[in-house]
């Protein structure tokens, strides 16, 4: 089995400025048919980097043709060398300088992507990892379906948690509703809720369960770390790739194990 999450074009708005958002026009993939691949980049960005690479590798070609000029010594090799140098320097400082503070503002950026229809244009439904079989890896795990895979991942990990029949599910972090909506269809006469921090999310998913016909799925706004649940609400609590947003992970696992009655299961699953 492989796990990889595959970073989609588009996935360079994740780190870009929001003060680029209103430069760059991205399309709903569900209001219009397609995001066209010209209009979703981070000019700013990408053109910032291509300058600092420029001026690095100038500046290291003059400094060493003067070198060179007044030792009367050929410095082509190392002119090279030490342009390629700086070049990586001066992307790595880009890379490594956060475009914005975090602020527990998950909620705001996930409606900002799920209104731009990014990730759902270029993830699918489900936004997490891939299951890749034996053979994709065999064949090349990257020449595999990757919204398929995503999909795959999702049943796997439900077989993995060893539930049968659920009736009262809670889906933690739920995005706009990919688990939920499947797990919804799988168990027709079970209750599935599913919680995020986004409105934006919210509306998508419950959109999106409508267009199925799928009526035994909500989605409400919640806090992981402090749910509105009753004790011993579900038998089954999911959460896949979430963990990583809870600033205070103990408290994340101690109120879906509140949430849970007494024989139900928990599925879990976070990137290391």
């Amino acid at each position: 089995m492989l796990l990889h999450q595959q970073a989609p074009c588009g996935h360079a708005l994740h780190s870009a400025s929001r003060r680029h958002r209103n430069t760059v026009k991205c399309f709903s993939s569900h209001t219009t048919p397609a995001v066209p691949e010209a209009l979703v980049s981070t000019r700013q960005v990408h053109e910032l980097r291509n300058s600092l690479a420029d001026v690095a590798e100038v500046r290291s070609q003059q400094a060493t043709a003067e070198a060179s000029a007044s030792l009367g010594v050929n410095y082509t090799p190392w002119a090279v060398a030490g342009g390629v140098a700086l070049a990586l320097l001066a992307l790595k400082r880009v890379y490594d300088t956060p475009s914005r503070a975090y602020n527990n503002n998950v909620g705001d950026e996930y409606d900002a992507w799920t209104e731009e229809g990014i990730l759902e244009h270029y993830w699918g439904e489900h936004i997490h990892l891939g299951y890749y079989t034996e053979e994709e890896r065999a064949a090349g795990w990257w020449k595999a379906d990757f919204k398929a895979a995503k999909l795959r991942f999702t049943q796997e990990m439900f077989r993995f948690s060893g539930s049968q029949q659920p009736k009262r599910i809670l889906d933690v972090g739920c995005g706009f509703g990919g688990s939920s909506r499947w797990l919804a269809a799988q168990f027709p006469d079970a209750e599935v809720i599913g919680i995020t921090l986004s409105q934006k999310q919210v509306q998508r998913g419950t959109q999106l369960a409508a267009e199925r016909g799928l009526s035994n799925v909500k989605f409400r706004v919640m806090d992981a770390l402090n749910m509105e649940f009753a004790d011993d609400t579900f038998d089954f609590v999911w959460a896949c790739e979430s963990g990583e947003h809870m600033p205070d992970k103990r408290a994340y696992v101690e109120e879906m194990a509140r949430v849970l009655a007494p024989g139900g299961k928990v599925r879990r699953m976070s990137k290391l």
